[in-house]
């Protein structure tokens, strides 16, 4: 026998090993649902709806994750940790964005093979933004006075009937005899500049409601001789149970291209029902 047949088994490992190198081994890190908190009392209610999280390690984006979530990540030591808090664009499945009004939450992890670091974010709001209107339908007056469709049986009234968070919400009634709503903030105290420092406007909101909801913009201008315009969108669809959404409202604000804005809402009561209900509550309206 050849003397160098005695190495041709050490000689197959090394060439396995060359085209099937073994594979490094995966660290993880959980990343609980947010929480949110206010940084001062002038921010509105802390409920919130981020559904997921935006991960950049080490620079390096790595995707988007529905919460809670257990995340392969193929590091090792110190990392650090960029998490963006991901809504749902007007309450649609498919629109996933990050909320950009929400600092991103950043971390460090000292990561291990097979090993799990838990990562606990938390969203608070940018210091650049603002608060155009905050609705809490708490004070014995609320915001949405503006009745444009004449009807004063159709307006939204304080209700403590199955309120969302505090001691009232506000409520809006439809009867086929008042079948029909259409109404808007104070024209008083109209919105001013919300898209000066920035094109992102968002209205926030909690709601459930019986029949569909439109909500949108009124433009007016400086210019006397252009007529104010309205412009409603998006559309939310029955909610039999509270919930949160993030309004998009960027576009139409672009559009208008208006001085100043009031926040609208209209609705129908479908022919089907001889009765609808609206429920709202922490309406904020933000932008740059």
């Amino acid at each position: 026998m050849r003397a160098w047949l005695k190495f041709l088994p050490l000689l197959l490992i090394i060439a396995c090993d060359l085209i099937d190198p073994e594979e490094p081994l995966p660290s993880y890190i959980y990343v609980t649902p947010f929480e949110s908190q206010a940084t001062n009392n002038q921010q509105g209610t802390t409920n919130h709806k981020i559904t997921e999280a935006w991960l950049t390690v080490d620079g390096e984006f790595l995707g988007v994750y529905n919460l809670p979530a257990h995340i392969p990540i193929l590091k090792e030591g110190v990392v650090d940790i960029f998490l963006e808090a991901g809504i749902k664009d007007n309450g649609i499945s498919t629109l996933p964005e990050i909320y950009p009004f929400f600092n991103p939450f950043q971390a460090t992890a000292t990561l291990q093979p097979l090993a799990t670091d838990t990562i606990r974010p938390i969203a608070t709001y940018r210091n650049n933004i603002a608060f155009a209107l905050i609705e809490d339908f708490e004070s014995s007056e609320h915001v949405l006075t503006d009745e444009i469709d004449g009807d004063e049986n159709t307006r939204v009234v304080l209700s403590t009937e199955d309120v969302f968070e505090g001691n009232q919400s506000g409520k809006i009634e439809l009867t086929t005899s008042h079948s029909r709503i259409s109404v808007a903030s104070r024209f008083n105290e109209r919105f001013r500049g919300i898209q000066e420092k920035g094109v992102q406007v968002y209205i926030e909101l909690n709601y459930k409601t019986d029949i569909e909801l439109g909500i949108g913009l009124i433009g007016h201008y400086d210019n006397i001789n252009q007529p104010s315009e309205a412009l409603y969108e998006p559309i939310l669809f029955p909610k039999e149970t509270w919930n949160k959404v993030y309004l998009n409202l960027s576009e139409a604000a672009f559009v208008l291209g208006a001085d100043e804005y009031q926040i609208a809402f209209i609705a129908a009561l479908p022919n089907e029902l001889d009765r609808g209900s609206i429920w709202l509550d922490n309406i904020k309206l933000i932008h740059f």
